[in-house]
C-alpha cells in the first residue's frame, strides 16, 4: 500500500515542478497529458498487482469482492489493467501524433477525457456481466 500513496505523491510533485523545468505552455501540456496516460496505466497496474479489492468494489457492480472466488477477481483485475494499457498507451500515442501535426490541446485534451470515460464504462460493463454469472 506504501507505494500506492508514493505512486500519487510523485505524480502530484511532477505536476507541480514540471512548470518549473518546462517553459512552453504547449509542450508543458503535452507532457502533462502524457503523464496522465502513464499514471492511469502505472495506478490499474498496482491495483491488479496487489489486489486492491476495496477500491474496485467501491467503483464496481460487482460488490463482493471479497468473496471466496478469486478466479472471478483476477479476471476483473486483469481486465482492468490490459484496458487501460490499450486505451491508454494508445492515448500516449495519439498525443505525440497531435504534437507532430500541431493540433490544438483542446483535442489531445478532449481525447483523453473521452478516453477516461470510455474505460470507466467498459470496466464497469464487466464488472455487471461478472456479477450475472
Amino acid at each position: 500500500m506504501k507505494t500506492y500513496y508514493i505512486l500519487y505523491i510523485i505524480y502530484i510533485l511532477n505536476i507541480i515542478f514540471s512548470p518549473l523545468f518546462i517553459s512552453n505552455k504547449k509542450t508543458l501540456c503535452d507532457f502533462l497529458i502524457i503523464n496522465s496516460y502513464i499514471f492511469i496505466v502505472i495506478l490499474s497496474y498496482y491495483i491488479y498487482k496487489y489486489r486492491m479489492i476495496k477500491l474496485i468494489t467501491r467503483v464496481s457492480y460487482y460488490g463482493d469482492f471479497d468473496c471466496n472466488n478469486n478466479y472471478i477477481v483476477d479476471n476483473y483485475l486483469k481486465y482492468i489493467y490490459k484496458l487501460a494499457l490499450i486505451l491508454f498507451g494508445g492515448g500516449s500515442v495519439l498525443t505525440i501524433i497531435f504534437k507532430i501535426i500541431k493540433a490544438p490541446i483542446f483535442i489531445d485534451i478532449s481525447v483523453f477525457i473521452i478516453l477516461l470515460f470510455i474505460w470507466t464504462i467498459l470496466g464497469y460493463r464487466y464488472s455487471k456481466k461478472i456479477s450475472n454469472k
